[in-house]
């Protein structure tokens, strides 16, 4: 399995794109490019949660490629409302109408992925852990030097401080891949969290 890397200039999210020679697995469709150099794979979309810099271009491919897009539970409103996924007080409304599939934790289990409920961020906001390759999708429940917002609707910090423990019991060599910004590792996090804890 391949990973590719799309870094937006702008506000949106980090779009990362898995594949082999048959399928591709995208996960925040935010990025205009991210598919482009894929050609003949069968299309899976995924969302971290329901904020619109997330599904930017989900509603667009879930069409052209006649697919339909991961989301969990707790966050298909969200995609669906341009209010409560926050496009409509950042930029043009914008509201996925395509199919939904329900996103649990063993959704992924033919990609080799655990699919992990980590509210906090949003009430269903979720990570995708790759054992084999230690890679860690974490959406916006952390950055490599912070956490996620909990101030937006739906946003709880406990249960965000409660989700990023969870995550510490990953390998520290473990890469995370965030939401916005560069990757990092969990031991990189582990120890500036340990300071932040400590203040």
């Amino acid at each position: 399995m391949n990973l590719e890397i799309y870094i937006p200039e702008d506000f949106a999210a980090n779009t990362y794109v898995l594949f082999d020679e048959t399928r591709m697995l995208c996960i925040d469709p935010a990025h205009p490019h991210a598919l482009a150099k894929r050609k003949n794979q069968k299309l899976f979309l995924l969302a971290t949660h329901g904020h619109f810099d997330h599904i930017l271009y989900a509603d667009e491919w879930a069409v052209k490629y006649e697919t339909f897009l991961y989301v969990h539970p707790l966050d298909r409103e969200m995609v669906r409302d341009p209010a409560l996924n926050l496009s409509v007080y950042f930029t043009r409304p914008l509201a996925y109408h395509q199919g939904l599939m329900s996103l649990e934790s063993h959704s992924l289990a033919d990609w080799g992925g655990e699919v992990w409920h980590l509210p906090g961020h949003s009430p269903g906001s979720v990570g995708v852990f790759f054992p084999e390759k230690k890679w860690f999708f974490g959406g916006d429940l952390l950055f490599a030097f912070s956490v996620g917002r909990t101030d937006l609707p739906g946003g709880d910090e406990q249960k965000l401080w409660e989700s990023v423990e969870k995550v510490l019991s990953l390998p520290d060599d473990t890469i995370v891949y965030p939401g916005h910004g560069e990757s990092f590792t969990i031991g990189d996090f582990r120890g500036r969290y340990l300071r932040w804890r400590n203040l």
